[in-house]
């Protein structure tokens, strides 16, 4: 639940939504009671920004016009690892959001789904950069830790990876997934 501008004028509404997805598929239902409006969205093409999305509905259904989308930061950073490595990328992210922090949307899931990608394509070092920075970025998330010490863990830094694990298990005590992988990197 949250508060939002909603309607005519763009007054404070409240907006009830649930948000949720597996890899590949993502899923939003938005309500706004008082103006007894209702947005469904199910997608099947990956991470898409769906808040937006429902949100730009909403507008529309108000008779407003929805802000232009931004394009996802972590698309911008993919194209510059691919052309001129991650080093390049880390030093981009910086520029961008110091120079242009309106201009790029920045959510701890389009960078998770990054590290992930070039962890599953054998790029650790640029997977720990990247789940480095969505830390940095999102540090009261648990799931940042999980998926930086996942990345540790693959490159042989099991110090680190149970840091990470640990914190995240900080964060939420019932990481089951967490807990077990800091169990398994315990054992001698």
């Amino acid at each position: 639940i949250r508060q939002a501008p909603v309607g005519p004028g763009k007054a404070e509404r409240t907006v009830i939504f649930h948000e949720g997805g597996i890899p590949g598929f993502n899923t939003i239902i938005v309500r706004v009671p008082e103006g007894r409006q209702l947005v469904v969205l199910l997608n099947n093409t990956g991470d898409a920004r769906l808040e937006a999305i429902s949100d730009g509905i909403l507008d529309i259904l108000n008779e407003r016009v929805p802000p232009a989308p931004r394009r996802s930061i972590a698309e911008e950073l993919a194209a510059t690892i691919a052309s001129r490595g991650i080093e390049a990328a880390v030093k981009q992210y910086g520029a961008l959001r110091q120079d242009h922090p309106d201009h790029f949307e920045v959510e701890e899931s389009h960078l998770n789904a990054l590290g992930y990608q070039l962890l599953a394509g054998g790029k650790v070092d640029a997977a720990i950069a990247i789940f480095r920075l969505n830390a940095e970025q999102f540090p009261d998330s648990w799931n940042v830790y999980d998926s930086l010490g996942e990345a540790l863990a693959a490159a042989g830094q099991k110090e680190e990876a149970i840091k990470c694990y640990a914190k995240s298990l900080e964060l939420n005590p019932e990481n089951r997934g967490g807990a077990a992988a800091l169990e398994r990197l315990r054992k001698p």
